[in-house]
């Protein structure tokens, strides 16, 4: 049965007005067994007020917005941890504090924090002893201060979500197995699901000597405590002893959201060839680490399990030494705390765990951690050796326009998105834009945000914390040029950077032509006059022509006017005037002065 869940629910839609601000609210931080497995969105369109009287404002004090979630017995018992996110709008009056209070199954959750006269997502962990299998009762009492009477609270929406592990474990005994160079020893590999996994788990191994092949009955293991025995044939194999990795593959789905992560774990086992009446060699590896390939981010903690491998002659114990710097690679920076649960091994207690915390101000980059074991009498301890790879945070800026073809004066609206794709919180979010000569600047919707502008640059600083997955969005309005001539390419983009992620990470471009509106004969107005009543021969006539823009289709360009001259009359050099500035004379065509 598959444990993983996602339901929904709609009994009304509301809407008020225009969203100013989008955002996405990713949930808490989880440790990477975990995932979230249950999902119900319920939308509400109650809308609340103090005072007044029935049916104008049915909502008052004592009469609060009510809603539910139905939860499974199933689901609520392998979960472990959730949370409500709550969808509101709040038109309070400015001066005023927000007294809106949630509650789940008469638990007092707090308020909704003061999302005055916008839209705002407001998200509550709810502990688990506050909810029960079927029906939660949810609701929020409206304003309980009693002064002023017209304070209105709106719900859209609110969504449960629960979290519970979905990981498996991996265990091999022995842990160690002794053979002739020709012949067959078996291993016992052990699979145990961990919260809601139900999933296939592949296995391999490394690490054979040439002449040896391995193989799993059965693969992949598709139950809970599920065994597969791994049996080693062996050929002529050359008589030492051989660390080998047994390897455990699956895939953990998270059907909320699509995504999916792969899963895997690794354990040690030894295999120990000899020769007919020669003891077995000593272990010339006495620990391994499982993982010994870790990626993480900057912000998270990592662990590596260390793990003692004792011989038939050895009792221990393996003394562990962290080496600062190893034989190859690159040393972990100052910035990434280490620490090894114990500093030593013996056959009942052969392993330990070794922490790596990867400080804020790590860079990224590929690191080596050498841990020493040395005991057993030998003279060249063994290693083990983990390669630690740091990512750079993951964050990601995307752009849209509002318009493909735009025209003179129109406002022209950019959408800005910005994501934290990674594992940890990202912090001191700055987006910049720079926009076109051929734009200007009227507002935008960016909130918990400083906007500065330095010689055209647009800078918006939020003081907000993006959570793994979450993201933000807000748009900017620009006014086109009123006299751009059609044809004109706009191309805008944006970038972002942030606390852990200094280098600045661009957006796509979006680009826009501009356009044009045909302009009938009678969107103008031509009337020509005569500043003089009479004329002499030889004398100058001055005509004043004036043309007037009288459509509604915005400025118009490339007009062509034409004169025809009366019989006798030319036009003198350098006496065309335009707007008061001389303009240039036109190329007369037998009577016609065109301009």
């Amino acid at each position: 049965m598959d444990k993983r869940k996602q339901s929904s629910v709609v009994f009304a839609i509301m809407a008020l007005g225009a969203m100013l601000l989008s955002g996405v609210l990713a949930p808490p931080a989880h440790a990477q067994r975990q995932g979230r497995f249950f999902e119900e969105v319920v939308t509400s369109g109650d809308a609340g007020d103090d005072f007044g009287s029935p049916p104008n404002n049915p909502h008052g004090r004592g009469n609060p917005i009510n809603w539910t979630h139905t939860l499974p017995a199933s689901d609520l018992a392998a979960a472990n941890s959730g949370g409500v996110i709550v969808d509101a709008f709040d038109v309070d009056y400015p001066s005023r504090t927000e007294y809106d209070r949630l509650f789940i199954n008469g638990s007092d959750y707090g308020l909704l924090e003061g999302r005055n006269q916008q839209w705002g997502s407001t998200e509550k962990p709810i502990s688990m002893a506050h909810l029960q299998a079927g029906s939660n009762a949810f609701w929020v009492d409206p304003d309980e201060d009693p002064d002023p009477p017209d304070w209105i609270l709106y719900i859209r929406q609110s969504t449960l979500y629960l979290y519970a592990d979905e990981d498996f474990d991996i265990s091999v005994s022995p842990a160690s197995q002794t053979a002739d160079p020709t012949d067959t020893t078996t291993y016992q590999v052990q699979i145990d699901w961990v919260g809601v996994w139900d999933n296939p788990v592949a296995l391999s191994v490394s690490g054979l000597p040439t002449g040896a092949v391995a193989t799993f009955v059965p693969n992949p293991v598709t139950t809970d405590g599920g065994a597969s025995t791994m049996t080693v044939t062996l050929t002529n194999v050359a008589a030492g002893s051989y660390p080998l990795t047994i390897t455990g593959t699956g895939t953990a789905n998270y059907p909320d959201s699509g995504d999916s992560r792969n899963v895997v774990h690794t354990t040690a086992v030894d295999l120990i060839v000899g020769e007919a009446g020669i003891e077995p060699p000593r272990g010339f590896q006495l620990i391994t680490a499982d993982p010994d390939y870790i990626e993480a981010e900057i912000g998270e903690t990592v662990e590596s399990r260390i793990l003692g491998h004792f011989l038939e002659n050895c009792e221990g114990p393996i003394k562990l030494t962290l080496l600062s710097k190893p034989e190859r690679g690159t040393a972990v920076p100052e910035t990434v705390t280490m620490t090894l649960n114990a500093t030593q091994l013996t056959p009942a207690k052969d392993s330990t765990i070794l922490e790596m915390a990867i400080g804020p101000e790590t860079e990224a980059g590929e690191y080596t951690i050498e841990v020493e074991g040395a005991g057993c009498g030998l003279d060249d301890p063994g290693k083990a050796t983990i390669t630690l790879v740091i990512k750079p945070v993951n964050i990601t800026i995307t752009k849209r326009q509002s318009q493909s073809t735009v025209m003179p004066n129109m406002v022209q609206i950019y959408t800005i998105a910005v994501k934290n794709n990674g594992q940890t919180e990202v912090t001191g979010v700055v987006v910049t834009d720079v926009l076109a000569s051929t734009l200007s600047y009227v507002s935008d919707t960016a909130t918990d945000a400083v906007h500065t502008v330095v010689n055209g640059r647009h800078t918006w600083t939020f003081n907000r914390t993006l959570r793994p997955g979450g993201s933000f969005t807000f748009n900017i309005n620009a006014r086109v040029d009123a006299f751009i001539r059609s044809g004109i390419s706009i191309s805008n983009r944006a970038e972002a950077i942030a606390d852990q992620a200094p280098d600045p990470v661009l957006s796509n471009t979006v680009t826009a032509t501009s356009g044009f509106t045909a302009v009938e004969p009678k969107g103008l107005q031509v009337s020509k006059r005569a500043l003089k009543r009479d004329a002499r021969i030889g004398g100058i006539l001055v005509y004043r022509i004036e043309v007037k823009n009288i459509s509604q289709a915005g400025p118009i360009f490339d007009i062509v006017l034409k004169d025809r001259m009366p019989n006798g009359f030319k036009i003198p050099t350098g006496k065309t005037v335009r707007d008061g500035s001389v303009f240039t004379d036109p190329v007369r065509s037998e009577r016609t002065a065109p301009w």
